[in-house]
């Protein structure tokens, strides 16, 4: 009864270890998600409102650096944000700034999180996106930035001095049309329906190459196959020389004969000399 028990208790830890990793994955998962959107957003504005940028994409910039940039404009009195952005709004989305760099110590530390941690984080960054989106549109009609380049994530890779250069692909997000999420939506969805396309040519070409390799392939069999009739004839042809040679020194010893008279020796020599002829004949 006492293992019975031990191995009931056994399962329940087994199976409340497995709740709680599908519950941590789930969570992360949602965090890294809410992370990825708020670093796009919190670039977009940085991107419009500063002129001297220190990354050359969102993807480059840290979550917190892009919220100690913004939280610094909005104290900004001759900035460009200051004028869009005062007073309550001002001090609420400081606030926001703030609360929404703990979703980012939670990716990066991997911090279990409970339901009451979720929803806290989920409100601060439903209304911070909410208000974003809303500073951009601002920001962008008031400076007349229409537009921004990003690196679609196919594309990106390490962040090193030389990030553009190897990275040269790049989608253009509309900032003066719909709200800025939208807009990059859209704007992944067409590099991935032309990308899409471009990968067909090559497709095709990678069936061209293979067809030429199977090509090349017989066309090596064939030839080599040529140049072994062509040494099976060379072969038989000095074989054929050879019998023909045994055959008139058979013949001129035949003819012999008479003049020489009975003679057993001459006899076994032609008979030798026939016989090894047509041996060599014979081979082929």
């Amino acid at each position: 009864m006492n293992q019975q028990q031990q191995q009931q208790q056994q399962e329940e830890e087994d199976s409340h270890n497995m709740e709680a990793a599908a519950t941590f994955n789930s969570h992360h998962s949602q965090l890294l998600e809410w992370q990825d959107t708020l670093e796009f957003l919190c670039f977009t504005l940085y991107y419009i409102i500063k002129e001297d940028r220190r990354w050359p994409c969102y993807q480059a910039a840290e979550l917190c650096d892009c919220i100690k940039e913004l939280i610094k404009a909005c104290s900004d009195k001759g900035g460009k944000l200051y004028p869009l952005i005062q007073g309550e709004d001002g001090c609420r989305l400081k606030q926001k700034l703030r609360q929404i760099r703990k979703i980012r110590h939670a990716v990066a530390h991997r911090v279990p999180q409970t339901e009451n941690d979720m929803c806290r984080k989920q409100e601060a960054t439903n209304w911070t996106i909410a208000e974003l989106e809303k500073l951009i549109g601002a920001a962008a009609a008031r400076y007349d930035i229409r537009s921004m380049e990003m690196y679609p994530p196919a594309t990106c890779g390490a962040m090193t001095n030389s990030f553009q250069e190897r990275n040269s692909q790049t989608v253009t997000v509309q900032l003066n049309g719909p709200p800025v999420l939208s807009a990059r939506r859209e704007a992944l969805e067409r590099f991935t329906a032309e990308a899409a396309v471009s990968r067909a040519p090559d497709r095709r070409r990678s069936q061209l190459e293979l067809y030429e390799i199977a090509y090349e392939k017989r066309l090596g069999k064939r030839k080599q196959h040529f140049q072994d009739m062509l040494a099976t004839r060379d072969r038989q042809l000095e074989r054929i020389k050879q019998a023909k040679k045994y055959e008139e020194l058979a013949l001129r010893q035949l003819n012999d004969v008479p003049s020489q008279g009975y003679n057993r020796l001459p006899l076994v020599l032609i008979t030798a000399n026939l016989a090894f002829a047509a041996s060599l004949m014979f081979y082929f």
